[in-house]
This record gives structure tokens, C-alpha cells and sequence, in this order.
């Protein structure tokens, strides 16, 4: 793919407006945190680890929260990649690169829609950053950062494309612009997605990422970075409440923050919203623990209408844990429930005999008495650390 030609910074400001004026709506469509998991928290396009992938260190220095991979075979599949396919889209991530390839190579971070027809965000040697494509109904484009990556480094990178502009930016900072004709679309050759290799084997070959990336997005539609770093953000609980604390970083025309919370990590509501600041510290406390797993994020609100999202946090509430057995007195069947999960069961009789113990992969689990005489047992749950003591009477 060309590179295409250097333009002046009037141009360039032209280009920008005129294509978040074309650009449509966007919808988090994949969003992978990294959490000791592949999977996806907004949809169902959940990660395959292949050939040994591991969990490193993220920006903020939690362990296991960042995925790694070793630039010789390491790759993740992404499910249900046809959906991926979308007409205009922006990919958004943090990376950090342990080696450059060479001069006319490139490693490849994303890639989406196969041989022939895919759209890469790469690490392009001495190019630096990278986001290309093929098009429809012919060509190619191409932008770089045109500066390799410093080794050991954190980068946000995002690349956006609607119908007749693509926008590389670094840290927030747009670097590098390609225009096309209008009505030009993406040109997708198969169903496939990959994170951290590209699909083709033939010249160009897989192109392996060395390195780790962390809170990859994809979306439907243009979503402009905001010139922000959170370089911290933490929940814990207090009580019956969550206090939730972050920093920020090299912000520039953030109006503030709105505070939003889900139970499931998929579905958010706003609860709140905070003014961005000088003091670049903030704390917000949700006053209601209303579920076991409180997960929390932050919408980040520029001056222009435009918002990007934090990384989510879980805060557990100790105190909500509910553990049941039902019904009371039984015959046959004791149902256990929790609303912590995965948990053990240990039945006991009243002299402290354990007579039937197991685990539990989902809330509720039914479990046959039919071999215990009748009398009073007690029943001992534990998830997470915590125990909880029940008792119940066969008749």
C-alpha cells in the first residue's frame, strides 16, 4: 500500500472537519479489556487464545490485565467476525511494542476481513504506526505516524474511516490523514478477524505483533480519541457504598465526566457526572451497593459533543452475597443458591459428619438427599472466601 503524499496543516485541519462532519454515529461493537480473559464486554465476539498468548502487566500496573504476545506464532480469533464488517469504523487501543520489524514490514495488531480485503491497524517498522485497507470497488489506502515506537512504551492508537477519510492519531493527536473518493466503502475479502497476526500466508505472511496491547475497541461509526490519559482509576468499597478515584493526564477541552454502572458488565446507566478540573483528581461516590458485582466506567465528554470510554472497573459488594436452600423442610431434593458463583457445598449432619459435598459452576444447583435419614442437617456454602452456614430438616 503507498503512503499517501504530505499536506500542509491548513489541509489537514480541512480534512478533519470535513470528516466528522460525513461521519455517522458510533457503536461500541467489541470492546477487549484483557482481564484474564479474551472475551468480549460488549458483545459476543470473545477471543480464542492460539498458539500461547499470556496475561502481563497493563499501563497502570495490574498484573493479568494486558494480553502478549511473542511476535513468532501468538494470535487471538475473534468470534462471529462478519459483524465486525462495518462500512465505517474506528479501532481504538493501547499498546505497547517489544520489538520494530524492518523496513517494508510491518506487525500486525488487528486485522479485519481476510485475504485480499482486510483493514489493518500494524506497528510498520520504521513507519511507526499504522492503519490501512483495501477498498471497493478498487485501491488501497494507508496512513503512518511516520516515527517508530519507543520499545517498552504505552501508546493509545486509534484509526477512524468513513467514506472518504481515514485518520490516524497517537495519543490522541491526529498524525496522518488519506482521502478518497466519495462513496468509496471498506473492502472485506473474508469472515475472518485476528488480534495480533494478519490473515494472509502467502508474500507478506501472518505478520505477528510483538508486545502487549490492552483495552482494544472496535466500533461502528467515527469515534474521535479525546487528548486524555487516565492514569488511574479504582473503586473500592466503603460500607454499603463504592468510592471511585482517577487521575488524569495531558487533558486538553474535556468538559467532564459522566459516571455510569452496570451489574453485568454489558448494560450501563448513568448515575453521575463530574466537571473536568485543573486539579486533574477526582472521587465520586455511588452511595448504593445494590448488587454482588458492581462494575463501573467512565464516559469522558470533550467540549465538541464528542466522548471516548474508560477502562471498567468491578467493585464486589461482601455485604450482598445472598446464599439459600430451599425448600425447608425437604423430601428428595435440596436446591443450593448463591449469588456469587462459582461455589462448593459441604453438607454436614449434626454431629458434624460431612455427608455429601460438591461444586457449583452456576448460581443454583440441585442436589439429591434421597440416601440421608430424616432429621436437621446443616449445610456450609462458600464463593469467593466467603462462608455462609444454613440449615435445613429432611422429613
Amino acid at each position: 500500500m503507498q503512503k499517501p503524499k504530505p499536506m500542509n496543516k491548513f489541509l489537514f485541519l480541512i480534512l478533519l472537519i470535513f470528516a466528522n462532519v460525513h461521519s455517522e454515529a458510533q457503536i461500541l461493537v467489541a470492546q477487549y479489556n484483557f482481564d484474564g480473559n479474551a472475551l468480549d464486554a460488549v458483545g459476543n465476539h470473545h477471543g480464542t487464545l492460539t498458539n500461547g498468548p499470556t496475561y502481563t502487566t497493563d499501563r497502570f500496573g495490574n498484573p493479568n490485565s494486558a494480553i502478549f504476545l511473542d511476535g513468532i506464532d501468538d494470535f487471538i480469533i475473534l468470534a462471529d467476525a462478519i459483524t465486525l464488517q462495518a462500512n465505517t469504523y474506528t479501532y481504538d487501543l493501547w499498546v505497547n511494542p517489544s520489538s520494530n520489524p524492518g523496513a517494508a514490514q510491518a506487525k500486525c495488531i488487528l486485522s479485519i476481513g481476510g485475504n485480499g480485503g482486510d483493514q489493518l491497524m500494524t506497528n510498520a517498522g520504521v513507519d511507526g504506526w499504522n492503519l490501512s485497507g483495501y477498498q471497493n470497488p478498487s485501491g488501497t489506502y494507508n496512513t503512518t505516524s511516520n516515527v517508530p515506537p519507543v520499545i517498552g512504551q504505552w501508546y493509545h492508537v486509534t484509526g477512524t474511516r468513513d467514506l472518504t477519510t481515514a485518520t490516524l492519531y497517537v495519543n490522541g493527536v491526529p498524525v496522518d490523514v488519506a482521502t478518497f473518493s466519495n462513496g468509496t466503502s471498506p473492502k472485506y475479502g473474508q469472515s475472518n478477524a485476528y488480534i495480533g497476526r494478519r490473515t494472509n500466508n502467502g508474500f507478506v505472511g501472518p505478520q505477528y505483533f510483538h508486545g502487549a496491547i490492552d483495552d482494544l475497541k472496535i466500533y461502528s461509526g467515527i469515534n474521535i480519541p479525546l487528548p486524555l490519559d487516565i492514569t488511574l482509576f479504582k473503586g473500592e468499597q466503603d460500607n454499603n457504598q463504592t468510592i471511585l478515584n482517577w487521575h488524569t493526564a495531558n487533558m486538553k477541552n474535556v468538559l467532564g465526566f459522566e459516571i455510569e454502572k452496570s451489574n453485568n458488565g454489558i448494560l450501563f446507566e448513568k448515575i453521575g457526572y463530574t466537571e473536568a478540573t485543573e486539579k486533574n483528581e477526582y472521587t465520586f461516590t455511588d452511595p448504593q451497593l445494590s448488587d454482588r458485582n458492581n462494575f463501573y466506567r467512565l464516559k469522558i465528554m470533550d467540549e465538541d459533543g464528542q466522548f471516548t470510554y474508560s477502562k471498567t472497573v468491578l467493585v464486589i459488594n461482601t455485604e450482598k452475597t445472598e446464599m439459600v436452600c430451599f425448600p425447608n423442610p425437604i423430601h428428595e431434593e435440596l436446591n443450593i443458591s448463591s449469588s456469587a458463583y462459582p461455589f462448593t457445598y459441604h453438607l454436614y449432619d449434626l454431629y458434624g459428619n460431612e455427608m455429601l459435598t460438591g461444586v457449583s459452576a452456576n448460581q443454583q444447583i440441585r442436589v439429591s438427599c434421597a440416601s440421608l435419614s430424616k432429621g436437621m442437617y446443616m449445610i456450609k456454602v462458600v464463593s469467593n472466601g466467603e462462608i455462609k452456614t444454613l440449615k435445613f430438616t429432611k422429613e
